[in-house]
């Protein structure tokens, strides 16, 4: 069934997680408010401002000192526990505006009402293990599964080996190859239809960018690696009609897919 995305449930639990710092810096705040009132009535509002004069008078001269400590600490802080799930927050935010481009590609390119595109499906394989295809788009001309890319930085690929562009550097992928990854997705939803009766059915399977110019590519790929609209527009409008897939029987391949 259609869920969230990955990219959005990483977007949102980045969101909870920075509302943490905020709320406890506000709870402090009112405690020690609370706590400074309190004090203030007990021993008399005069009293109060005395004691705190004094210690202001001894701090001063250390305050500097105190401020660059703070400062040090607040920054560790954040470097060790708000920077990490600034840099989620970015990269589910990248994830997301992907997805936006590349369902507003698939919108303009089928027109056609015999097409049905599927965000987001969920799947399990086994047990326990889920995963989601990103795309899923039936019609007359077969079964398309697509994962969809938007990262920072350019990715180069050769026949069997992945990697990453940054700068000018050229590094292993930290990430488990796309084409392997969609290639698995396809590989089990075609299992999936095949216990559904389904038979012979085979998915086009492909990896599209966002981003355009974001891949490079030296030899061959089984996989259809896509880096704008008029590309995934030929890819799919040049497919051969696969004659099985009447507006009948692609309901019914709906029907098993979403189930």
């Amino acid at each position: 069934m259609e869920k969230l995305s990955y990219s959005k449930k990483l977007y949102y639990k980045a969101g909870v997680k920075l509302l943490i710092f905020p709320i406890l810096a506000m709870i402090l705040g009112i405690s020690f408010f609370v706590y400074g009132i309190d004090n203030a009535i007990a021993l008399g509002v005069p009293l109060a401002g005395l004691v705190g004069f004094g210690l202001g008078f001894i701090l001063f001269p250390l305050s500097e000192r105190v401020q660059t400590i703070f400062d040090k600490k607040i920054d560790h802080i954040y470097s060790k526990y708000a920077d990490p799930i600034i840099d989620d927050r970015d990269a589910a935010k990248r994830g997301i505006d992907g997805e936006s481009i590349v369902f507003g590609w698939l919108n303009e390119i089928l027109t056609d009402k015999s097409w049905s595109i599927y965000k987001n499906v969920e799947f399990t394989a086994g047990d326990k293990n889920k995963f989601d295809i990103d795309a899923i788009v039936v019609g007359p001309k077969g079964i398309f599964v697509f994962e969809i890319k938007n990262l920072s930085y350019d990715f180069f690929f050769t026949s069997h080996d992945c990697d990453v562009v940054v700068g000018e550097q050229i590094r292993p992928c930290s990430q488990k190859d796309p084409r392997i990854q969609i290639a698995q997705n396809a590989e089990i939803l075609e299992k999936k239809l095949k216990a559904s009766g389904f038979n012979g059915v085979k998915t086009k399977r492909a990896v599209v960018f966002a981003r355009p110019e974001s891949i490079r590519f030296l030899g061959s790929t089984t996989v259809f690696l896509i880096d704008n609209k008029e590309t995934l527009k030929r890819y799919m409008l040049e497919q051969y009609d696969d004659l099985r897939f009447t507006p009948e029987f692609c309901e019914k391949v709906k029907e098993a897919i979403l189930s």
